[in-house]
């Protein structure tokens, strides 16, 4: 009868032993998994470095959708202009201008920045900037992007994602360029910028409604389903 106690005891010994062993080696993976998931989280997804987006060129004189004392369907064409000379002091600017467009270039240094100013109807229409601009400054100035666009400009050798900004009487539009092996982040840096005095590229039928940083083939997926 002791040997039967004894196997018991031994029996339950282990049983606990066994648990407190898997208990730990839980506790250690997930430890381990977190551990490597924060540093994923800092190396792809860590905002960019706290540099305002007033810091651009043209853009310290007003929020988008107005760049330079510039907002669609509110300045005059014919003072664009003078606007620009104004917000960029210091600059040098190759200009070309008619009765419909206004076609700019500008360096300060190793600081530059392109763009074209279009009329509509004696009226500032659309503003097209070439610049670079970490796509997590505009999600601070502008908050949470309304949708995205990666099907319909992307190709083979890249992807191409367009992220919209509704603003109450406009759309301010990203145009991003990725190598296809490239993940997206706060950092990613934009090529274009347009202000549109139009809201219907969202309902486009592929443009997707804003996921975050998500991998790019699931903008790809219809979420509304």
């Amino acid at each position: 009868m002791s040997h039967v106690v004894n196997y018991i005891a031994i029996y339950a010994t282990l049983v606990i032993m066994f648990n407190f062993a898997r208990l730990f080696t839980v506790r250690i993976l997930s430890m381990f998994l977190a551990g490597i998931g924060s540093i994923l989280l800092i190396t792809h997804s860590s905002p960019p470095p706290s540099i305002v987006i007033s810091g651009e060129p043209g853009f310290s004189a007003c929020h988008l959708p107005c760049w330079a004392g510039i907002t669609p369907h509110e300045t005059v064409f014919k003072e664009a202009l003078r606007n620009i000379n104004a917000s960029l002091p210091g600059w040098s600017l190759d200009v070309q201008r008619n009765n419909t467009q206004i076609t700019f270039y500008g360096n300060h240094g190793e600081n530059q920045i392109a763009g074209v100013i279009y009329e509509d109807r004696t009226f500032v229409g659309r503003i097209r900037l070439d610049v670079a601009m970490p796509v997590g400054y505009l999600i601070e100035e502008l908050g949470r992007p309304y949708c995205v666009r990666t099907n319909y400009l992307s190709t083979l050798n890249e992807n191409v994602v367009v992220v919209y900004w509704r603003l109450a009487d406009a759309t301010v539009m990203g145009i991003i360029r990725l190598d296809p092996l490239e993940d997206w982040y706060p950092g990613a840096l934009t090529e274009t910028l347009l202000v549109l005095t139009s809201n219907e590229e969202c309902t486009l039928i592929d443009a997707l409604p804003w996921v975050g940083f998500a991998r790019l083939w699931l903008y790809q997926t219809d979420f509304t389903d």
